[in-house]
């Protein structure tokens, strides 16, 4: 009788259990950053599950262009307690992009993460004297904003190294929210090696900003300023391009 009641017990829980993980869950006012517009999910860390087991960051395996507007399959959103949010490819395998999740560069734990998953560098898409950064376990962190054509051509040969050098792992830009300044950087990455022009790239730009108001004149600044880069130093083969652009 009594293993009888345990087993009944035990169903019982199981079915509880399982309703529970099923319902869509209600996002609270205090969930909610004005700032940048992100709904953050406690739960997101029982959800998402293993990394690894989810997604590959290192695979070149191209995307579509429908693909890059969306966050990456398993770690998108808002991974506050990853220190990460609205991370989504722009050269899949080679360049991410995303968000700090507040207004200051990437946390340790953050860091951590991008070394499990095979990140080797990262560019904060801001002028140095915005906040002091260090890379931990990152070879590279450094801030460059698009906003200006030298700091933004910097940050194009280091996304250069990474696709010419599969060992050197891929490379985040991000912001704060990862709507704006991780946007240009995305776009001009766009523009200088998958042949975007100056307009489908601030089209990118706008559908990925989230509705997330910005600054008068932002977009023509940074992504409508960039001066694609030519010559034989930037020369990339077709069909590593053809592997890792948007289709």
């Amino acid at each position: 009788m009594q293993k009888k009641f345990f087993l009944l017990s035990c169903i019982a829980a199981m079915t509880l259990s399982l309703n529970t993980s099923c319902k869509t869950r209600a996002f609270s006012a205090d969930q909610f950053d004005e700032t940048e517009g992100d709904v953050v999910d406690s739960n997101a860390s029982e959800v998402m599950g293993a990394p690894t087991a989810k997604y590959d960051f290192t695979a070149r395996t191209g995307l579509t262009k429908t693909e890059a507007d969306k966050d990456v399959p398993g770690y998108g959103g808002n991974r506050r307690d990853w220190g990460l949010t609205r991370l989504r490819p722009v050269l899949r395998g080679v360049v991410y992009r995303g968000g700090s999740g507040d207004s200051t560069p990437l946390h340790a734990v953050a860091k951590k993460k991008l070394c499990e998953f095979g990140f080797k560098k990262a560019i904060y898409g801001y002028n140095p004297s915005r906040n002091s950064m260090s890379p931990d376990c990152l070879e590279d962190y450094q801030a460059l904003s698009p906003g200006r054509q030298e700091t933004a051509v910097a940050a194009m040969k280091i996304v250069r190294t990474a696709i010419l050098h599969p060992e050197h792992g891929p490379v985040l830009v991000h912001c704060y929210g990862g709507n704006h300044a991780s946007g240009a950087l995305a776009a001009i990455t766009l523009i200088q090696f998958c042949g975007y022009d100056r307009q489908t790239a601030l089209n990118y730009w706008e559908r990925n900003r989230n509705g997330v108001p910005f600054g008068a004149g932002y977009p023509n600044q940074t992504v409508g300023r960039y001066q694609r880069q030519t010559g034989s130093e930037w020369e990339v083969p077709k069909d590593v391009l053809a592997k890792i652009c948007p289709q």
